[in-house]
């Protein structure tokens, strides 16, 4: 396989997001493919004369047939590297095939409570098939970790169905677990061999559907929640890490390297230790399960307690709460409230900009600047009117003029361009902010930023209003008979500072 993988170009280079140092052939899951139909094939082969061994069934046919279909969505990937929508919508047309077929999760009932989903059997199976499916594939980057959870899966759930009688699918699960175990010995660090996506997607999606199958019997129902379990640890970083990427501002199907064995490297635990580890809370969690679905009401209520309790302090030493301290969530509420205009104060700021867009000229406007620097909350500002380069007027405020000596070296001074490009009047807008005395908020930077552009397009207007004026001869504009007295005079730029 490492061969045919150099020749197809299917091999896995190592990058920032990998482990592995040298290139590894992603053809294993052909292997992997083949390998299991092959020892299925010679189980049933074999056993064909007893009745309570054949799986020859409409819904096992049609299952296989997906199985075929993401393996080759797999298969491609490995290959020609497909974007995640086209692989996304493969994943779909494989659980539809099943689903069609009769490979359905009408409803559950693990816990004594039977829960019908009708219409939504559709939604709540692709989901299911689509939640195996990524789990391993996710699953799938340190050596041997993806592999060796199913198969602690496939074993558990094949002595399960063999104790309950259900000899058809147990033979699926036994055929599925030989086929990765034999890959193992291969796939184990050092790997000489990766699955790939052709091999992750056909484990994620022949384990999703065989505990479907296996589920079909009222009274094996509840044994659709093992393979779940057991695949807890990948199942909760798949479902994890759009949320993470979402909060981080990230692309939700962006790749990262913050997955739950990349944090348990990160702690110092070596590759073959990280994989034992997840090997040995997948059995456990498989035990678990089987003692919920297998004890009294009383005891599986001190199960759920003690797994609630297990996954808390796990997420809490990957350090996963970072991502929603009360703090950061606190601040993102603020941001999203004062974006969509839900807060007062914002709606208070857009009026004001809105007051700003209606100015009459630079005397109103300079008021409404004002009036929209002392919303944001900053402790001076000055308005700066230029004629080619020529201060035309300087405005000047002070929120406490007895205390503007004071402002000090914990200021935050910004200085916004009015005008863009070459225009005959332009203008500067500098505005000071004292971020001891009053710090800053997160949206502040974001409300300067919309009060620039609603200052600059009035700007521009006036400053058009202005050259129009002159050319008549005219002067409607107390500040630009003043302006035009200075110039005149030839006071420099600090008297003209003065007039007010």
């Amino acid at each position: 396989m490492a061969g045919l993988g150099r020749r197809l170009g299917a091999m896995d280079l190592p990058d920032a997001r990998k482990v592995h140092t040298g290139a590894v052939s992603r053809l294993g899951g052909v292997a992997i493919f083949l390998s299991f139909h092959v020892i299925l094939g010679l189980i049933i082969y074999l056993s064909h004369e007893n009745k309570a061994f054949q799986i020859h069934d409409e819904k096992v046919f049609f299952a296989f047939f997906g199985g075929v279909i993401i393996f080759g969505i797999g298969l491609i990937d490995d290959i020609m590297r497909l974007g995640y929508r086209i692989k996304f919508v493969g994943q779909i047309a494989a659980a539809t095939i099943a689903f069609y077929g009769g490979v359905q999760i009408q409803h559950i009932g693990p816990f004594g409570f039977d829960l019908e989903f009708g219409w939504f059997s559709y939604a709540v199976t692709v989901f299911w098939f689509l939640l195996f499916i990524n789990s391993i594939n996710l699953a799938d980057g340190l050596d041997g970790l993806a592999g060796g959870v199913v198969f602690f899966a496939a074993f558990i759930m094949m002595v399960l169905l063999t104790v309950h009688g259900d000899f058809g699918t147990a033979m699926i699960f036994a055929a599925l677990g030989g086929a990765v175990l034999g890959f193992l010995r291969y796939n184990f660090n050092p790997a000489i061999i990766f699955m790939g996506d052709s091999g992750s997607y056909f484990l994620g999606y022949t384990l999703a559907a065989t505990a479907i199958l296996c589920s079909v019997k009222s009274e094996l129902s509840a044994l659709l929640l093992i393979p779940l379990a057991c695949l807890g640890v990948p199942i909760f970083d798949t479902i994890l890490s759009p949320i993470r990427r979402f909060v981080a501002g990230r692309g939700l199907f962006s790749p990262d390297k913050s997955h739950i064995h990349h944090r348990l490297l990160e702690m110092g635990l070596s590759t073959p230790k990280v994989v034992i580890l997840i090997y040995g809370l997948s059995l456990l969690l498989g035990l678990m399960a089987i003692g919920m679905v297998s004890f009294r009401s009383e005891l599986r209520g001190f199960f759920l307690v003690l797994l609630a309790a297990g996954i808390f302090i796990f997420i809490r030493k990957l350090r996963y709460f970072e991502y929603f301290t009360a703090e950061k969530m606190y601040g993102w509420l603020i941001d999203v409230t004062d974006t969509s205009g839900f807060s007062q104060e914002r709606r208070s700021f857009l009026n004001i900009q809105m007051d700003i867009v209606k100015s009459r000229g630079f005397e109103e406007l300079w008021e409404n600047v004002k009036r929209a620097v002392e919303v944001i909350h900053f402790d001076m500002a000055e308005f700066n009117v230029k004629r080619n380069g020529e201060c035309l007027h300087r405005w000047v405020w002070v929120r406490n003029p007895d205390e503007k000596t004071k402002i000090g070296d914990n200021v935050l001074e910004i200085h916004l361009p009015l005008i863009e490009g070459l225009q005959e009047y332009t203008g500067t807008l500098m505005i000071a902010k004292d971020i001891e005395r009053r710090p800053l908020h997160s949206y502040t930077l974001r409300r300067v930023e919309h009060l620039r552009r609603a200052i600059k397009e009035k700007f521009r207007k006036i400053g058009k209003e202005w050259e129009e004026v002159e050319i008549r001869g005219e002067c409607r504009e107390p500040v630009l008979t003043e302006c035009l007295k200075i110039k005149d005079a030839g006071m420099t730029e600090g008297e003209s500072s003065r007039i007010q």
